[in-house]
C-alpha cells in the first residue's frame, strides 16, 4: 500500500509540495517497515522521486545520496556506499560549500567507510579535512569536532 501511495503522489506533485509530500513518504514507508533490509529500498524510492523532482543537485536530493550511503555503510555494501557517498560529497561541496555541516557530515561518512575497507590513505585525508573544518567553523570543544577527532583516533589505532 506504501509503495502504490508513493507512487500515486509522486505523479501527483508538481512543485514545492514535492519536498513535504517525499518527506512524509519516506517517514511513512520507514515507519511501516518492520525488517531492516526494507529501510534501503524506502529511501532508494525517496531518492529516486527526488532526482525525478527536484534535480540531482538540490541540497533534498543529495541528502537523500547521503541517506542510502550511509544505509549501505551500515549493511556493509561498501561499493555502493562508496560511490553514493562519493557523489554527496562532490554534490554537496558544490551546492553548499566545503565547510557546511551537511558536507562535513559527509566527509565524515566516507572516512568511515574508508576506515573499513582499509583504505588509510584516503580515510586520513577525509579525516584531517574534518577536523580541521570543524574546528574551525565550531570550536574544538563543539560534540561534532569531537566525533571527528575520534574518528581521527580510531584511524591512529588502526
Amino acid at each position: 500500500y506504501a509503495v502504490q501511495r508513493f507512487i500515486l503522489l509522486r505523479r501527483m506533485c508538481l512543485d514545492t509540495a514535492v519536498e513535504h509530500d517525499l518527506q512524509r513518504i519516506e517517514g511513512t514507508l520507514r515507519t511501516i517497515s518492520t525488517l531492516r533490509e526494507h529501510v534501503p529500498c524506502a529511501a532508494i524510492l525517496v531518492l529516486h522521486g527526488r532526482r525525478r523532482f527536484l534535480g540531482c543537485a538540490h541540497p533534498s536530493t543529495l541528502g537523500s545520496i547521503h541517506d542510502v550511503g550511509q544505509d549501505f555503510l551500515e549493511a556493509g555494501r561498501y561499493d555502493s556506499a562508496e560511490t553514493l557517498l562519493s557523489q554527496a560529497v562532490i554534490g554537496r561541496r558544490l551546492a553548499l560549500s566545503t565547510n557546511h555541516p551537511e558536507t562535513l557530515e559527509s566527509i565524515h561518512q566516507l572516512a568511515r567507510l574508508h576506515l573499513a575497507k582499509s583504505q588509510l590513505k584516503q580515510a586520513c585525508a577525509l579525516i584531517e579535512e574534518e577536523v580541521v573544518s570543524r574546528r574551525r567553523m565550531l570550536g574544538a570543544g563543539h560534540p561534532d569536532t569531537a566525533r571527528a577527532m575520534s574518528l581521527m583516533a580510531d584511524f591512529d589505532y588502526k
